[in-house]
């Protein structure tokens, strides 16, 4: 009895050492890029290497005023539409593209890569978020007008400006001002 016992643990264990054989060289077959062996769907290999990216970091401060202004209070309910959003967004390389739009007052991924770039909509948020605290922050009595860049270490960036949100989202560019109209229809950016 104590043999037969032994015996079907010393096969449980050659079992199980024989999956994590097969499962090791179907994981080395990957990392070497030859995925033969498995097909894995293209979500999940997007999956994959978006979870092993670096996290984007903010460079340097925010850059002001540089576009035609959108609405501070548009940009705000902006803010908390982004905030439960768990998907990602994906900007195609050497193109801005409009993320997110209210009224008059838009949100733009700016990819300045080769390559197109994968970000979650909360990295977004986060990124928005720095411009819209530091950028016009004249009372809005005062000023309603929201104008701001914030670069990321990964060479794309986030901009809040005007936005004509009739527009398709790829049809939209920000604005440069100030110039014939300086800021739009949302007033100055003043600090």
């Amino acid at each position: 009895m104590m043999q037969t016992i032994n015996m079907c643990r010393f096969f449980l264990l050659l079992a199980g050492i024989m999956i994590l054989d097969l499962t090791s060289s179907v994981v080395a077959s990957l990392v070497k890029g030859d995925d033969r062996s498995v097909s894995i769907p293209r979500s999940s290999s997007q999956y994959l290497a978006q979870r092993s990216a670096p996290v984007p970091q903010m460079s340097g401060p925010p850059v002001c005023g540089q576009f035609n202004t959108g609405d501070k209070k548009d940009f705000e309910q902006l803010q908390y539409d982004m905030s439960g959003d768990k998907s990602n967004v994906t900007t195609p390389a050497k193109k801005c593209r409009r993320q997110r739009c209210k009224n008059t007052t838009g949100v733009y991924v700016c990819n300045d890569n080769d390559h197109d770039v994968i970000i979650p909509y909360l990295t977004i948020r986060e990124f928005a978020a720095k411009p819209g605290k530091e950028c016009c922050t004249k009372r809005y009595t005062d000023s309603k007008g929201i104008s701001g860049q914030q670069f990321s270490d990964q060479n794309w960036n986030v901009i809040i400006a005007y936005a004509n949100c009739n527009h398709p989202q790829d049809q939209d560019r920000p604005g440069f001002g100030p110039a014939g109209d300086p800021w739009g229809p949302n007033g100055a950016c003043e600090n």
